[in-house]
């Protein structure tokens, strides 16, 4: 027994001596102070926000913006989990020498496509974001070739309607983001350009430039901007290098030609009806007094002075039949599609180099447009240079610089001499339909213009220029020119303070020159006319001969500066906190300086002194009168600060929690305003359901549930707080300066603001088959801008004050589908759904002239319970059959008392129609994929509003020549009224009858239609040689047409008839590629 003990013993004790001898043998663990990486996709692009651990510790990081992390005194063994929603998690075994890694996530099966989102105060991964947001990314912005930024959203973004309707943006486009939230102003979204708001114009930019786009719609993603969030937000994101990237260059050009337009389309009389018109008129004596004037007589179309001359026998009636035969056959529509207008063209070239090393990363970029418009004397051009770097000299620290410079030129011809369809006038009416610009041989003809020929050629005999006008000719003697250089200077310097902690200061510099020429050559109609007005009897000039210029210089420049502290924490592996505060300071100034110089000598640089002070005889006998002195200057400064903070918390991944707040005041907004500081504010919250251990829904393997609520607001349009005294330059009679007092003082005045309530739904089911989101928001506005009326004693008859209120709400629906994968064929649908309803909750100001509230629709017509575009008429009831009179009604009986239709005594003795903007809009793409061969088809729809169609108003076509196409429908025989709404044509005028016709509900029209935007195909070239990556050929066609439309009339809801001068888009047929080496 004791032998057995010893043994055992002598076992023990030579293995523990094994065990002790081996230890020194042992591998020895390295320190390795600092390992810096960076979280990239397949791709090479950068995943930020992805979550870096050390495996079995508390140690973890979050990737920066350009997908960057460090971690400091780990050991060789460490083992780093690397994982990022929508890839795959890698596990990576730190080693001696690992001081720099990079890598590379390959997506799941079931990768969700989200993305990082920018709300340019920080970057953030959308799954961890509450807030609702729409990115734009490379790819669908690019379906579309036009040069403009914002352009390329129509059609492809959610929620945002374009609205060209209104005369007020001379064919641009308001745009909407979830309705309307002011009804003063038509705003528009504030515009973010990388990280603080632009308010250059949008054709500076240069779409090439723009690597996605993001849309901030509910207040938890807007709200971070306050008092200029309440109509949106669009965050544009600019391309910008990568670090340790390999020199990358890629040139893009295309061509679009643009299809003459089609003037016929709109509804216009013809010249034979036009002519019977002017035949019925002359018989019933209306031109008579005209005819007889010989003083100042105004100017007589051909055919009235044939009829004239028939009448005094100076014509037999069988050359007047001829003559005016001969009109007939005419159409001045003709002589514009062949002399003023023109197939446009565009033409993009586009060239980009980008890369970065260790320490920097850079962007270099150059464009060039050249536009030649439909309208021949109109082109524009615009270069662009831009160039971004960012640097990181030492550890933590990061510097960012860029710099955007835009030149480009405009041309057309000038307001006072329009050559444009349907804005030349005859006198003081429309150029009749019948006249001729050029002869068979295509020289210029003249068109009177002003008075009577007869009569201005025999004034002062001999000492007069020519009063002849050849629209022709004299189109190239005028111009309207615009050139303007703009200067857009990013800094921005970033330090990490601890692994956690980081701090930057942004600044942003622009300035824009802008200088505008309206220049009247010496030869051109109006200087001729001008020179000759103050000729006096003795054939002196008091204005010499020479052109006449009017110079306009804008200087815009806006400075901005941001302080920014960055919270980017994980601990336990479960929660994450990110946040944000700052404070910003941003100040606007616009220098605007205008002036007029007679007898100008381009050659020379000379001007000629004027007598502006002297009293000259008018050659048309109007008295006398001093040389107007158009001179002047306008500044405008606005001045911003704000404090702001925003922060996101995340348990476990499932449960998000947002919150968000900001204070500003400015000098727009008055004393007692800004003194109260209530600032705006947002909170949110989001749960990721499939992360929840109860769930199991395999075929839906992503759900998330959002919710948020908060404040933005509005200040574009807002009146100035305090009392201001415009000076409006030398008084006419004195020659002194005199100023008038334009705005009584509100020190109350405030910025409007919107609450949001948003509802979400993310989903996603497995591959991806089926993905997108559902949203439900309820907006409230309150403190909106309206006219409110003041006391008489006040000297001001009304002001504009916060004391309107609006209600909004609708639905969003974004739904994704890979529809069929068949082999190396696919067809993919991406369908956007659009419910919004904006209605007025209380507007204090009410029409004292029920009339009032009728309106076209194109504006914003504010009623307490209605659409903000509210639509009314006068009930119809149809046309007389004895008279063919057009009918109301009068306590429910059809009427012909015009005068007491015309005074309703409530607002419910109207008819209301509903909303003259869609309710319901939305978009179609489907995408078909063969190889490298793709095409799409945009096919865009709107419903549930209505239009008012141009009416024939015969006091319009009497007095101004304006006539409508329905001419030829006009009731005419008893029986008539069943076939037709167009009233008979009656002489003398009853105004009353006419303007409730043109007011009346038979004008009306649903715009319910839908479109085919665009058509895009393309095929893509991979690795077919060593001298190129990749390239791209495309193809697009734009502005196809209406599919189908409820209205039965053929008119085009979003280019309304009553646009007489709007030319509609015409079709545009575009070629390009894209090459990358």
């Amino acid at each position: 027994m004791q032998k057995t003990i010893l043994t055992i013993a002598m076992a023990m004790l030579c293995l523990n001596f094994s065990l002790k001898a081996q230890e020194p043998t042992k591998q020895k663990l390295l320190k390795i102070p600092l390992i810096k990486g960076r979280i990239l996709d397949e791709k090479g692009e950068s995943l930020p926000g992805a979550s870096v651990k050390v495996k079995n510790t508390k140690v973890a990081v979050v990737t920066s913006n350009d997908g960057s992390f460090t971690l400091n005194n780990l050991s060789s063994g460490s083992v780093i989990e690397v994982s990022f929603i929508g890839y795959e998690p890698k596990e990576l075994s730190i080693k001696e020498g690992d001081e720099s890694i990079i890598v590379f996530l390959k997506p799941t099966q079931q990768q969700l496509n989200e993305v990082a989102i920018s709300t340019g105060y920080q970057v953030l991964p959308k799954e961890r974001s509450t807030g609702s947001f729409d990115q734009i990314d490379n790819e669908l912005f690019n379906r579309s070739t036009g040069t403009g930024v914002l352009d390329r959203l129509d059609g492809v973004a959610s929620s945002t309607i374009f609205d060209r309707r209104d005369p007020r943006l001379t064919g641009k486009a308001f745009i909407a983001v979830r309705g309307l939230s002011t009804l003063n102003t038509l705003p528009g979204p504030l515009i973010i350009l990388d990280n603080f708001p632009y308010e250059g114009k949008m054709e500076n930019l240069n779409p090439n430039d723009v690597e996605n786009i993001t849309i901030l719609k509910d207040a938890a993603a807007a709200s971070i901007w306050g008092a200029k969030a309440g109509n949106g937000v669009i965050v544009i994101t600019t391309k910008k290098g990568k670090k340790e990237q390999a020199l990358k260059l890629t040139i893009n050009s295309n061509l679009s030609l643009i299809n003459k337009p089609d003037l016929y389309y709109y509804n216009q009389i013809s010249s034979s009806d036009y002519i019977d018109v002017e035949k019925y008129l002359f018989d019933q004596g209306f031109y008579d007094a005209q005819i007889k004037a010989t003083v100042r007589p105004p100017l007589l179309t051909p055919v009235v002075k044939v009829l004239a001359k028939l009448r005094a026998n100076e014509i037999s009636e069988t050359a007047a039949g001829q003559m005016i035969g001969a009109y007939r056959s005419e159409d001045v529509r003709r002589d514009y599609t062949n002399y003023v207008y023109r197939e446009g063209t565009q033409q993009q070239y586009a060239l980009n180099l980008s890369g970065g090393g260790k320490e920097v990363a850079y962007y270099f970029s150059a464009g060039y447009d050249k536009n030649l418009n439909n309208l021949s004397v109109s082109a524009n051009d615009r270069l662009n240079l831009r160039s971004s770097a960012t640097f990181y000299p030492l550890k933590g620290l990061e510097i960012e610089t860029g710099l955007l410079y835009t030149f480009s030129n405009s041309a057309t011809n000038t307001t006072e001499s329009p050559i444009g369809f349907n804005t030349m006038l005859f006198g003081s009416k429309s150029l009749y339909p019948y006249a001729r610009l050029a002869d068979d041989a295509g020289n210029p003809l003249a068109i009177e213009r002003g008075f009577r020929k007869e009569y201005m050629d025999k004034l002062l005999p001999g000492k007069l220029l020519d009063w002849s006008y050849k629209p022709l000719e004299d189109m190239k003697m005028n111009s309207f020119t615009s050139k303007a250089k703009d200067l857009l200077v990013n800094l921005g310097l970033k330090y990490k303070l601890t692994p956690v902690l980081s701090a930057e200061l942004r600044y942003m510099y622009e300035h824009t020159g802008t200088e505008n020429l309206n220049w009247q050559g010496a030869n051109s109609y109006l200087t001729r006319f001008t020179i000759n007005s103050y000729t006096q009897k003795d054939g002196s000039r008091p204005i010499p001969l020479g052109d006449i210029i009017n110079p306009q210089n804008q200087v815009f420049t806006a400075t901005g500066l941001r302080g920014q502290v960055n919270l980017n924490k994980v601990w336990k592996g479960v929660h994450e906190l990110s946040a944000i505060g700052g404070a910003e300071i941003r100040e606007d100034k616009t220098t605007f300086r205008y002036y007029k110089i007679f007898g100008y000598n381009a050659e020379f640089l000379n001007v000629s002194d004027i007598d502006f002070t002297g009293q000259y005889a008018n050659v048309f006998g109007y008295g006398t009168a001093k040389i107007p002195n158009s001179s002047g200057i306008e500044i405008l400064n606005n001045r911003y600060v704000s404090l702001y903070a925003n922060a996101a918390y995340s348990y476990d991944s499932r449960y998000i929690f947002s919150a968000s707040v900001r204070k500003d005041a400015a000098n727009l907004f008055g004393l007692k305003s800004n003194k109260k500081g209530v600032p705006l504010w947002s909170a949110g919250l989001a749960w990721n359901i499939n992360k929840e251990s109860f769930y199991n829904l395999e075929w839906l393997p992503y759900l998330k549930m959002r919710l948020t609520y908060g404040y933005s607001g509005n200040i574009s349009g807002a009146p100035s707080a305090k009392a201001i005294i415009a000076y409006q330059g030398d008084n006419y009679v004195t020659g002194l300066p005199f100023g008038t007092n334009s705005n009584a003082p509100n020190p109350s005045l405030r910025w409007e603001k919107t609450a949001m309530l948003n509802l979400g739904l993310d989903f996603a089911n497995r591959n991806n088959r089926i993905s997108g989101s559902l949203e439900y928001y309820d907006k409230r506005s309150s403190d909106l801008y309206s006219y409110s009326s003041l006391d008489q004693t006040t000297g001001f008859a009304g002001l504009l004050i916060n004391s309107a209120n609006m209600n909004g709400r609708g639905i969003d629906l974004s739904l994704n589908t890979k529809n069929l994968t068949a082999g190396r064929f696919s067809w993919d649908t991406r369908f956007l759904f659009n419910y919004n309803q904006n209605r007025v909750a209380k507007y204090l100001f009410e029409e004292s002239n029920i009339s009032n509230y009728i309106n076209s629709g194109l504006a914003p017509n504010p009623i307490q319970g209605k659409h903000a575009y509210a639509l009314f008429s006068y009930k119809f009831a149809g046309l007389d059959p004895a008279t063919g009179d057009p009918m109301g009604y009068v306590n429910g009986v059809a009427s012909k008392d015009y005068a007491t239709i015309r005074s309703p005594k409530s607002i419910n003795d109207l008819e209301y129609h509903g909303s003259a903007i869609p309710v319901y809009f939305g978009t179609l793409i489907n995408t078909f994929s063969y190889r490298n061969f793709s095409v799409s088809f945009n096919i865009g729809y709107q419903f549930g509003y209505y239009f008012r169609r141009e009416a024939l108003n015969y006091a319009s076509l009497f007095n101004a020549g304006k006539g409508a196409g329905d001419f030829s429908k006009r009731w005419q025989k008893p029986g008539d009224e069943k076939i037709t709404n167009v009233p008979s044509m009656i002489y003398p005028l009853n105004r009353s009858r006419e303007d409730f016709y043109a007011a009346s509900s038979a004008l009306v029209e649903k715009g319910d239609h839908i479109r085919l935007n665009d058509i895009t195909a393309g095929y893509l070239l991979n690795n077919k040689g060593k001298y190129f990556k990749q390239i791209r050929l495309y193809a697009n066609l734009s502005n196809v047409g209406v599919l189908w439309s409820a209205n039965k009339v053929g008119i085009d809801p979003l280019l309304l008839a009553t646009q007489s001068t709007l030319i509609r888009p015409s079709l545009t047929k575009a070629f390009g590629f894209t090459a990358s080496f």
